[in-house]
């Protein structure tokens, strides 16, 4: 060595050093007997500054693992750990590393899932019941981003308007544990306490309000990230006990309890309404909730834990006004766990022990006699709590945990939010001629764009009216092989009458979408044909001109005449005579004529 002096880096430390690794910039160690790690950017300078990983970043298991291997990987720190192992990836040169393979821990026992509001990262907490917990974030792919030792259920919460702000906090834990993140759990976790058992969380707006609720039916309110609480022990909601809080908007806030009731607050909580009614008269059972707005034409939407109880909606306004029933029944047995709304639609979890169904409305705030439900049945079983179901905003997608069997997380994206089909052909205001040959109207053939490749089945609905109430025609066409248009016969219609169509995807094409803009077409009248005159004259006058007819006579044959007979004399005196005399008669006549 050309410097055989050595330098101490770092002394002091508490830990033997497992490993060091450095790319000619930045230097990076590891321990042996614990998951510590270091790193420096200045190794080679007079005065060098080491820093310790931040708690709850380091590779592992936080506190637990051991042997940290650290090492270099193109612009990447990678580590390796022991007891519990786990493979990890720094890429901020060693300040914070994410598991990313290897895990030691088993993927088991799946506690929530939470997904950020446009979808750009979900949030999965696990407990391996070993006396490990794990969140695991996926963005581009899926990463370990906390581990600690502890044996509750863990709940994840996200702030509305800044995905980057996450909770995760111990459920009815004596130790009140929250663990925050303003960084999506990329580089920094710190520790909050609150002063209250939580049952469920509430985050609001950028996530610097957050509320607690326990399950004797008390809120606690922070307004510095959960840093400080207050009240003490909580306020009362007028609420016998608390099951699950949901914010809806910067200051409203909605909690359901253990035995059907519901009440909020539009002040941040500092003052509670309780709605009188049961959600269900008479059925005391959990509330699952939502709610799109406390103000006028808002509504808060909530079923129960309890079998064939419906799905209902409460109209904001005075607190005895009554719950509407806006689906009858929930399908036998099953019970709702998981209820969440995006772009106008509402999705209702229910579960029964051994399937989930879904319960879709794209429109559940008009008349209640309107809405129009589909189902989605899963083959697994949704039912976490206090609430099992999440739902990123655009194009729905909808994300749950399997809790029976493999622990699996589900997701479900809903191409069909806010789309509908695309009507072509006729066009609108469309005029039916009719048929000059049979004098009925043409046939019509209708034709329509398709919203997404996934759809096989389309309802077409043909009415005298625009609101469809007088339908002549409501068919159910599809299959195998997906029509986009039908052709329906002009006998099926009348004469000098306005129709107005629209198409939908169809319960069954996979679930319902919206109804498409609907087009009027008009059926032309009937030309009466006028009869036939034929116009009658007299005879004319016809001269017939009889042809001309030549007859071509055969040339004649000459026979020889015989030979003349010999005349007497006596003849020819005779003949003589007879002249004399009559040319004396002429004579005489002439001569009698003359005028005297």
């Amino acid at each position: 060595m050309d410097d055989n002096q050595p330098k101490a880096l770092k002394t002091g430390t508490s830990y033997k050093i497992q490993s060091l690794a450095y790319d000619g910039a930045t230097l990076v160690a590891g321990a042996s007997d614990s998951d510590t790690t270091w790193y420096c950017s200045d190794a080679t300078a007079s005065s060098p500054t080491v820093t310790t990983t931040r708690s709850y970043k380091r590779p592992g298991v936080e506190g637990a693992s051991t042997r940290t291997v650290v090492a270099w990987a193109g612009a990447d720190v990678v580590a390796g750990v022991s007891n519990p192992g786990a493979f990890s990836v720094s890429k901020n040169n060693g300040k914070s590393y994410n598991d990313i393979s290897l895990t030691a821990n088993p993927l088991i026992n799946l506690t929530d899932v939470n997904v950020a509001p446009d979808g750009s990262a979900a949030y999965l907490a696990t407990n391996d019941g070993a006396g490990v917990v794990s969140l695991w974030r996926k963005a581009s792919t899926w990463e370990r981003v906390l581990a600690v030792t502890g044996s509750a259920n863990y709940i994840v919460r996200q702030a509305p308007d800044d995905e980057q702000v996450v909770y995760i906090a111990a459920q009815n834990d004596a130790t009140k544990r929250i663990y925050y993140s303003a960084d999506g759990g990329e580089e920094r976790w710190q520790i909050r306490a609150a002063n209250v058992q939580i049952q469920d969380l509430a985050v609001e707006g950028d996530g610097t309000v957050v509320y607690a609720l326990t399950t004797g039916g008390r809120v606690a309110k922070s307004t510095n990230a959960g840093f400080t609480w207050a009240p003490t022990d909580g306020k009362a909601t007028t609420l016998s006990s608390g099951f699950m809080i949901a914010s809806a908007g910067a200051g409203k806030v909605v909690v359901g309890s253990n035995d059907g009731y519901v009440a909020f607050s539009t002040d941040s909580g500092d003052t509670w309404t309780k709605i009188i009614k049961q959600v269900a008269d008479g059925v005391s059972a959990p509330v699952v909730l939502t709610a799109t707005d406390l103000a006028s034409g808002g509504f808060i939407y909530a079923s129960l834990q309890n079998s064939n109880t419906g799905i209902y909606r409460w109209p904001f306004g005075t607190s005895d006004t009554p719950w509407d029933i806006i689906k009858s029944s929930t399908a036998a047995s099953y019970k709702a766990y998981g209820i969440a709304t995006g772009s106008g639609a509402l999705y209702v979890a229910t579960a029964n022990g051994s399937d989930s169904t879904v319960y879709r409305a794209l429109s559940p705030s008009i008349p209640k006699d309107l809405v129009s439900w589909s189902t989605m049945s899963t083959g697994a079983v949704f039912n976490t709590t206090p609430q099992s179901l999440r739902a990123s905003s655009g194009s729905i997608k909808l994300w749950a945990v399997n809790t029976e069997g493999t622990d699996t997380l589900y997701s479900f994206l809903d191409t069909l939010v806010g789309v509908s089909p695309t009507l072509v052909a006729p066009a609108d205001n469309y005029t039916d001629p009719m048929n000059l040959i049979n004098g009925y109207p043409s046939n019509i053939v209708f034709s329509w764009n398709k919203p997404s490749d996934e759809v096989s089945n389309y309802d077409i609905w043909i009415a005298t009216d625009t609101k469809f109430d007088d339908t002549i025609l409501k068919t159910t066409q599809g299959g195998p092989a997906p029509v986009t248009s039908i052709s329906v016969s002009g006998t099926s219609f009348n004469q000098e009458q306005t129709y107005y169509w629209r198409v939908r995807v169809a319960s069954n094409g996979p679930i319902l979408s919206a109804w498409s803009t609907p087009r009027a077409f008009y059926i032309e009248a009937a030309t009466p044909t006028p009869p036939v005159t034929i116009n009658t004259t007299p005879p004319p006058n016809i001269t017939i001109t009889p042809p001309d007819v030549i007859v071509n006579v055969p040339p004649l044959v000459e026979v020889p005449a015989p030979p003349a007979p010999i005349t007497p004399a006596w003849i020819y005196i005779i003949i003589v005579i007879g002249a004399v005399l009559l040319i004396a008669v002429i004579i005489l006549i002439v001569r009698t004529r003359r005028a005297v």
